[in-house]
């Protein structure tokens, strides 16, 4: 008897603890707005006379180069 009540009170806590986190989604547009600016002040790193000596690492270089490839002959 006294498992079924231990029982009973686990099973409880866990169905009261368990709740689901509402996230406020970012709407597609923002986010779309938020890339294209990263894309344009690549861009605009690449074009710039005095190179302030960005570093990237291997990947994100990837992912800028691509991207503005992308961004710039609308292949996306």
């Amino acid at each position: 008897m006294k498992k079924i009540i231990v029982s009973i009170i686990i099973l409880a806590a866990l169905f009261t603890g368990c709740k689901k986190e509402v996230n406020s989604p970012v709407s597609e547009n923002e986010n779309s707005s938020n890339i294209e600016k990263l894309i344009l002040d690549f861009r605009q790193k690449l074009t710039v006379s005095q190179k302030e000596g960005s570093i990237y690492s291997a990947d994100s270089a990837v992912w800028y180069v691509e991207a503005l490839l992308n961004y710039s002959f609308c292949e996306a």
